[in-house]
């Protein structure tokens, strides 16, 4: 028997170890989760202001929202997980995931967009390496920051919101400087839209990896 204390158990239990398998179980569903509501708040707020859309082009919107989030948010999370490992270099997925999963989810873009005949799927943006590039360096950090956090002995989720939303006015204000000089013929609405997009994805994004590590700890228990 355990060493007691005033009739109560000595505290050397320790918190229950992270299931690898159980953080990357729900880290995806959640990542999904998070690519369609995503995409389906810019159609509301597309929709509200009298533009529509069809069937196919949210098709296609939405198999690149889902891919994005399902790889950053993924990698991210996984990246944290082999860093708690003894493995520091976990902590820097992000500079490689972002870039990466930019990519895939924009082939899948142009993929589905030809698949379905719609021809302007992709609109006027700034060049798409300069993009996974600042990609790169806004999830990396984030990916540091959230690893800084996760040290913190009373961490909570309202540190993951703030830091995601740090970063995403930082990050998605300065994809909107470069979207404003590069992408001429852009909406207003567009433009809205995707200030949106990038201000509450890396909010997002967060909460998954909070919430994914909090699922997997109680599976582990």
């Amino acid at each position: 028997m355990g060493a007691t204390n005033g009739g109560h158990p000595a505290a050397t239990a320790k918190a229950p170890a992270l299931d690898l398998r159980a953080l990357l179980l729900h880290v995806a569903w959640l990542s999904i989760l998070l690519g369609l509501t995503m995409e389906v708040i810019l159609l509301v707020l597309a929709a509200a202001f009298g533009e529509g859309t069809t069937a196919r082009s949210f098709a296609v919107k939405l198999v690149q929202q889902i891919a994005w989030s399902f790889f950053v948010c993924t990698g991210l999370a996984v990246g944290l997980a082999v860093a708690k490992t003894g493995i520091p270099a976990g902590k820097f997925t992000g500079f490689f995931i972002a870039p990466a999963a930019f990519a895939v989810a924009r082939t899948l873009h142009k993929s589905v967009a030809q698949a379905l005949a719609i021809a302007s799927a992709v609109p006027a943006t700034p060049s798409p390496f300069l993009l996974a590039a600042v990609k790169g360096i806004e999830y990396g950090i984030l990916g540091l920051a959230i690893a800084r956090i996760q040290k913190w002995e009373h961490g909570r989720m309202t540190h993951y919101i703030v830091t995601g939303l740090l970063i995403g006015l930082v990050f998605g204000g300065f994809v909107l400087a470069l979207i404003l000089r590069e992408a001429e013929d852009l909406s207003v609405i567009d433009l809205m839209t995707r200030g949106v997009n990038e201000l509450l994805f890396p909010v997002g994004c967060s909460v998954v990896i909070y919430a994914a590590e909090a699922l997997g700890k109680r599976a582990a228990k």
